[in-house]
């Protein structure tokens, strides 16, 4: 896995709270795995298609197993991905996989997953919205 400046994933975290601005400065300096990984986690089929073509397996495989693709956990697990992994337990609010973070050094890393369990809840809660159009 490629290494992340913690000043990166700190804005990756404003990002995957809405910060338009954020994230765009993220597509600008060589980061768009990160914000097509956020995209591919609210099931967009270019943000997927796009981490596979620019050789990002790793994160695309994370957003499968975010929504419980055990496969591409295995493949993660096959190919050392020990902190995405964990990163996917604990966007669904596995605390173990919090604990692990922890115990490892990956504090970076407990912040993105929270963020993220808040991010999935609201796409969750969207899909659910009986006055919100699919096609909105």
């Amino acid at each position: 896995m490629i290494q992340y400046p913690a000043k990166v994933l700190l804005a990756f975290g404003e990002a995957i709270k809405g910060n338009e601005k954020i994230e765009a400065w993220l597509m600008e300096n060589g980061f768009s795995e990160l914000i097509a990984f956020k995209y591919a986690i609210a099931n967009d089929k270019r943000a997927k298609n796009w981490l596979m073509k620019n050789k990002f397996p790793h994160w695309l495989a994370c957003s499968e197993f975010i929504d419980d693709d055990q496969k591409a956990g295995k493949w993660l697990e096959e190919h050392n991905y020990d902190v995405l992994i964990r990163l996917a337990q604990l966007s669904r609010k596995n605390k173990t996989a919090e604990l692990w973070l922890q115990h490892h050094g990956h504090r970076e890393f407990i912040y993105l997953g929270n963020l993220l369990a808040a991010y999935i809840d609201q796409i969750e809660f969207d899909m659910g919205d009986v006055h919100r159009s699919p096609f909105s």
